[in-house]
């Protein structure tokens, strides 16, 4: 009896350290390593499906803070890269209000990163109720602002924003840094600010019809 339980002992002995050794020679890779390279290649290949659109759901809007060469969609110049710009490619595009910068929209969202990780996500519109973002909000990530005064409400679409329009070289979150940042969004609508007298301002176009 004592030389099984001493063999029983030695053989688990054997068992562990072969465990011991195995963790110790498993190498977990870094999900985040070469990441500012990987994105870089990851928004140039989105810049180039989005300028070919070949499938003709793709738009490109540019940074409203540079001056334009031209009013319209898809403008390229010469001076400008890929960080000058979002890349929206819709699944289905609304015909609703476009909004002024000075407007709040109210959209239902998934927020990822390029390996697929979500860090955000209320998309499900029978589920979560929709969010509500003021456009002028300096909380609000510079991309975000670029494309939602080109798109009309009750659009839904994917938007990838370049770094350096999104949350640039820091980490914020579970958002490591220099990372393009990829949204499927549900526009609801558009809501405009309270005018002074405690009723919200109208559209342009309201007050043109």
């Amino acid at each position: 009896m004592n030389k099984f339980v001493t063999w029983l002992n030695a053989l688990l002995l054997f068992f562990s350290l072969g465990f011991v050794s195995c963790a110790k020679d498993t190498v977990v890779a870094d999900p985040y390593a070469d990441w500012q390279v990987r994105n870089e290649h990851y928004i140039d290949s989105i810049a180039d499906v989005a300028h070919a659109n070949v499938t003709g759901d793709w738009e490109i809007y540019k940074n409203y803070k540079l001056d334009f060469v031209e009013p319209g969609v898809g403008i390229v110049s010469p001076e400008l890269g890929v960080a000058d710009y979002v890349y929206v490619q819709y699944i289905e595009k609304g015909s609703g209000t476009v909004p002024l910068y000075t407007d709040s929209v109210s959209v239902n969202y998934e927020g990822m990163l390029i390996d697929g990780t979500v860090f955000d996500t209320c998309l499900d519109d029978k589920i979560y109720d929709p969010i509500t973002f003021a456009l002028n909000d300096t909380g609000l990530r510079e991309g975000w602002k670029v494309a939602f005064q080109h798109i009309p409400a009750g659009s839904h679409f994917k938007l990838y924003i370049h770094p350096d329009l999104g949350y640039g070289n820091a980490d914020y979150g579970d958002i490591p840094a220099s990372s393009v940042l990829i949204f499927e969004i549900k526009f609801q609508e558009v809501i405009h600010p309270v005018g002074p007298d405690g009723r919200a301002l109208p559209l342009l176009e309201d007050e043109e019809s």
